[in-house]
C-alpha cells in the first residue's frame, strides 16, 4: 500500500488494527501468488518509502542519480530509479556487501566511502558527472554529514531528497 500517509487530525486509519482504511488515491500492490509476504516482508517499509523518494525526486528520463546509502531504502531507491528511466544511478555506501547487491540489480556506478579521505567519493561522483553534479541526489542514510556531503555532489538547480531516518542526532 502506498499513500496513507496522511494529517494525524483524521484519526487513525487502521495502522495498529486488523483492518485498514484506505482513502481514495491510495495504490495497492497485489504480491503475485509465487511471492510469499515472508519474502516480500522488507519491501513492507522500504519500498513505499522509496516510491515516496521518487515521487518527491520527480526523475526524468536520463537523469543521473545518486543514492546515498545502500541499506533496504537505498537499495529500493536505486532500482526504482532504474525503472523510472535514470540514464545512470550512482550508489554510494561504507559496506561494500550491500554494493554488491546493488550492483546485481543493475546500478552503474558503487562507491565506497573512504573514511580516511571522506570528500573521495564527492569528487568521483562530480567526476562521472563531468564536474556538473547529479541531476538528483536521494539521502537514504540517516547520517547528519550525508545531507552536506550530498548537496556538494548534486548539480546547480538538481533535485536533493532525503528520506534518512535520523535517531540519536
Amino acid at each position: 500500500v502506498y499513500g496513507v500517509t496522511y494529517s494525524a487530525k483524521d484519526g487513525l486509519l487502521g495502522g495498529w488494527s486488523e483492518l485498514v482504511y484506505l482513502k481514495p488515491g491510495v495504490k495497492v500492490l497485489t504480491l503475485p501468488e509465487e511471492v510469499s509476504p515472508k519474502q516480500f516482508i522488507a519491501g513492507g517499509c522500504a519500498l513505499p518509502t522509496a516510491l515516496h523518494a521518487i515521487d518527491r525526486a520527480q526523475i526524468q528520463i536520463g537523469d543521473i542519480v545518486v543514492v546515498q546509502g545502500c541499506g533496504p531504502v537505498g537499495l529500493s531507491v536505486a532500482i526504482l530509479a532504474l525503472l523510472s528511466g535514470a540514464g545512470k544511478v550512482i550508489v554510494i555506501d561504507k559496506f561494500e556487501s550491500r554494493l554488491v547487491v546493488a550492483r546485481s540489480f543493475g546500478v552503474d556506478e558503487t562507491l565506497v566511502i573512504n573514511a580516511d579521505d571522506p570528500r573521495q567519493h564527492i569528487e568521483r561522483v562530480l567526476e562521472l558527472t563531468h564536474g556538473h553534479g547529479a541531476d538528483v541526489t536521494i539521502e537514504a542514510t540517516g547520517i547528519p554529514i550525508a545531507v552536506k556531503e550530498g548537496l556538494n555532489m548534486t548539480r546547480n538547480g538538481g533535485r536533493y531528497v532525503i528520506v534518512g531516518h535520523y535517531t540519536n542526532t
